[in-house]
């Protein structure tokens, strides 16, 4: 698991108790709307029941005074006690089924409809004239029956009045409780919270990046044998300890390649020491036969003097003959000189035309290749083309044969179906146009689809015959870049040669004048020969004392 999800757990629990914290408002609030609930209900009932209670009074009293009344305002009282009877009715009848089971409502309602009833007799005898029975009915039957109703409704009235209080005073402790409870339970949800994030921000961040630090200022300070830890995590302290371990790794790798290229340059000092050595040996041995072959061509050269002196005669007679020939050789020189300067222009200027043709036809190869998928896309799209086309031709089809089907139940209606027999064949012939269309279409994609084809094979086979040409003139460039170097080393060899000719010219002329005195010179020769010699033994010891510094070094 990473470190986030780790760190995520402190939120998951605050998330826990914020959904407990929910669950417990919920319960209060249903608990709650159940005693509001309740509340109303005994509210309303104790409404209806002080209503019911009102209308008997009203009814009553309506009774009386129809009979106290005179004739003329009996029926305005008897008709507004009537009107009363009717509503108090639908009253006791809407609540009679919410009142409790017991003996005292069931003598409540009894002793409504007795009163109603009563009530009911004694305005008809009223109203016949018979005040004196009705007189009588009302102090024997309404008002006894009245007074016990009024008591029984009483009684429930204060009876729901408690209720109502007992409710009022639950529903605000059971608020109170509710409120509590979210209260402490937020309170603790949220210290809890905070703790596990401070606990496991302590043990799986703090503590592990520690131990990563001090095991990184070891490293920085050289002990490679230092044990990373933490590395087996799966997390991103993990991948950090791995990473420093690999880094651990890497510098104990550079230390021994330090080593080895110390050992490396020891043993480069000891072969540089050893190769002096031999070249002293080497240097030795060949100086030492030098100055031996020195010595002897010392003597030689004497000898040589002699038979110098003679040749110098021989030498300034002929040397006049060849300063002529030298002349003329000379000017030839310079005309071929001239001549493989143009020819190295002209091969420069060929090299140049080749390249420009080499990148014309790699410009060439990128433009087939753009337009190799140029008609790729056009292949794709005659192919979706085709595909369409083919729907168009089942719904054609299709249209064709509801058109025939249609023209069928047309015939079938007779009369009445000759319009649709019109529609249907209009209908008919425009699907069977639009099948004709869609076999043109479909022709032309299938030639597009093969010139398309044909185009791709053009274009493979014109790319491949440029990538040839293209091959052929890096060749040619190759070619031409050789016999560019060979035409200026031939160009630089005959200008050497040139020049060459005209310093054979000077020197010639300078030979009949140099053999003049090559006869004096021979004769210093010999001279100078003897004292060759006497140099040549300073010379030994010069060598020997150089050899003995270099073996020293």
């Amino acid at each position: 698991m990473g470190l986030t999800p780790k760190l995520l757990l402190p939120a998951v629990g605050i998330a826990v108790i914020a959904g407990f914290l929910v669950i417990a408002g919920q319960i209060g609030l249903r608990r709650t709307a159940a005693i509001s609930q309740s509340l109303e209900d005994a509210q309303a009932l104790m409404v209806q029941a002080s209503e019911v209670r009102a209308l008997s009074r009203a009814i009553q009293r309506d009774a009386l005074n129809t009979i106290l009344e005179a004739p003329a305002a009996k029926k305005a009282f008897a008709d507004r006690a009537l009107k009363r009877v009717q509503e108090m009715r639908g009253q006791v009848a809407a609540l009679q089924p919410r009142l409790p089971a017991d003996g005292g409502m069931t003598a409540f309602t009894r002793d409504q409809e007795a009163v109603m009833r009563a009530a009911t007799d004694v305005i008809t005898a009223a109203l016949a004239g018979d005040d004196a029975t009705a007189t009588a009915r009302f102090r024997d039957q309404v008002r006894p029956r009245e007074r016990e109703a009024s008591a029984l409704t009483d009684g429930y009235i204060d009876d729901q009045g408690k209720k109502i209080a007992s409710l009022t005073a639950e529903a605000a402790e059971t608020r109170a409780q509710t409120g509590r409870l979210l209260a402490w339970t937020g309170a603790l949800g949220v210290a809890a919270g905070l703790l596990g994030a401070v606990f496991l921000s302590l043990r799986l961040v703090v503590r592990p990046l520690g131990g990563l630090t001090g095991t990184t200022r070891a490293i920085i300070a050289g002990d490679l044998d230092v044990t990373v830890a933490a590395t087996g995590r799966g997390d991103e302290l993990g991948d950090l300890a791995r990473a420093l371990a690999v880094f651990r790794d890497n510098a104990a790798a550079m230390k021994r390649l330090e080593a080895e290229q110390v050992a490396l340059r020891a043993q480069a000092e000891r072969e540089r020491k050893a190769a002096q050595a031999a070249v002293a040996d080497t240097f030795e041995a060949q100086v030492a036969g030098l100055i031996t072959a020195l010595a002897t061509a010392a003597r030689e050269m004497k000898d040589t003097a002699e038979s110098m002196a003679e040749a110098a005669g021989i030498t300034r007679d002929r040397s006049s003959a060849v300063a002529g020939t030298a002349v003329q050789t000379s000017a030839n020189v310079q005309m071929v000189a001239t001549a493989s300067e143009e020819l190295a222009a002209t091969v420069q200027e060929i090299a140049r035309q080749v390249e420009r043709s080499r990148r014309q036809a790699q410009d060439a190869i990128a433009d087939c290749a753009t337009s190799a998928q140029v008609v790729g896309q056009l292949q794709d799209s005659t192919s979706r083309i085709t595909e369409v086309v083919e729907i168009i031709a089942g719904i054609a089809a299709q249209t064709n044969l509801l058109a025939l089907n249609a023209t069928i139940e047309a015939a079938r209606a007779g009369e009445a179906g000759k319009g649709f027999a019109v529609v249907a064949g209009e209908v008919k012939a425009l699907a069977t146009q639009t099948a004709k269309a869609t076999e043109d279409v479909t022709a032309q994609v299938k030639r597009i689809q093969d010139l398309g084809d044909r185009t791709a094979g053009a274009l493979a086979g014109l790319e491949a015959a440029i990538t040839a040409m293209a091959d052929i003139a890096m060749a040619i460039a190759s070619a031409v870049e050789e016999q560019t170097a060979a035409t200026r080393e031939v160009a630089r060899g005959i200008n050497e040669a040139a020049s060459g000719t005209e310093d054979m010219s000077r020197d010639i002329t300078h030979v009949s004048t140099a053999a003049a005195t090559t006869g004096t010179a021979a004769t210093q020769i010999r001279g100078t020969s003897g004292k060759l010699a006497e140099h040549a033994d300073v010379l030994t010891g010069a060598v020997e004392r150089f050899l003995g510094t270099v073996r020293a070094a």
